[in-house]
């Protein structure tokens, strides 16, 4: 960690404030590019990214609060200037592990870094893994999603180290769990 990152004390105390409005394992999670995605793909200003992807998530996440009336925790509001992708990583599986009932992939997740590893601590974790209509996300399903996603990535000529990595630590992730932790049959619609 640089001087810039938060300690680990300091991620703990900002999960302690979301404790206070959130109990543990009740909340759906959204996952989705935020920094990265297709927008990146595209070659699109930083910020022009992160703002179109901000807006996505939202209006996804407010759609997921109508319809689970429950909470639906979004990191698209949740900004910090001196965090690093590796930070933001951190702080949002560690948030996935203490809150997440379920998570929630977004179309396009298979181009983010971040959700592909938001991927793999809900396979670790077994935490449903659900897509944006709210069904099961098969191991395979996952896999073949990730590895044309990594395919756009190299294809866009944009650097991809970040998702090639995630890709990899998923691939390995999936094949340690093995057929111990199969995602339910059955839709999440409620």
């Amino acid at each position: 960690m640089t001087a810039l990152d938060p300690s680990a004390a300091e991620i703990r105390r900002l999960l302690d404030v979301l404790a206070l409005a959130v109990p543990p394992k009740s909340a759906a999670f959204v996952s989705g590019p935020l920094a990265s995605g297709r927008r990146r793909y595209e070659r699109l200003d930083a910020r022009e990214v992160r703002a179109g992807n901000a807006r996505e998530m939202e209006a996804f996440a407010a759609a997921l609060r109508a319809r689970l009336g429950r909470p639906v925790i979004s990191p698209a509001r949740f900004e910090v200037p001196t965090w690093r992708g590796r930070t933001y990583g951190e702080f949002f599986r560690a948030v996935i592990e203490r809150f997440a009932r379920e998570v929630w992939f977004m179309d396009g997740w298979e181009l983010s870094s971040g959700s592909v590893g938001e991927l793999a601590t809900c396979t670790r974790l077994q935490i449903p893994r659900l897509d944006a209509e709210g069904n099961a996300i098969e191991h395979r399903t996952a896999l073949r999603r990730c590895r044309r996603g990594l395919e756009v990535a190299v294809r866009s000529g944009v650097d991809h180290a970040s998702l090639r990595d995630a890709v990899g630590k998923l691939e390995r992730s999936l094949g340690e769990v093995g057929h111990r932790s199969r995602p339910p049959e059955r839709p999440w619609n409620a």
